[in-house]
């Protein structure tokens, strides 16, 4: 996500802005301190033009590999 945001020229306080949620919130997303709940897959999706299955994906991926839990893909 952080390269998506760069080449945005983002940084941490605009996409949290454009989340409408705390810069908090925001950073905890890709340092997968939070679960990327529907909501805020909802709202990263809307906000970089991606649906919300891509985010839940990726998180349950990034899950799969650095805590060997089994994810079930969401549809696209």
């Amino acid at each position: 996500m952080n390269d998506e945001l760069e080449a945005r020229g983002w940084n941490a306080a605009k996409f949290a802005g454009v989340l409408g949620r705390t810069v908090e919130e925001t950073s905890a997303i890709p340092e997968d301190r939070t679960a990327t709940a529907t909501e805020i897959a909802d709202d990263i999706g809307e906000a970089l033009g991606t649906g919300p299955e891509l985010w839940l994906n990726l998180q349950d991926i990034y899950r799969d590999r650095y805590t060997g839990t089994d994810p079930t893909p969401v549809p696209a």
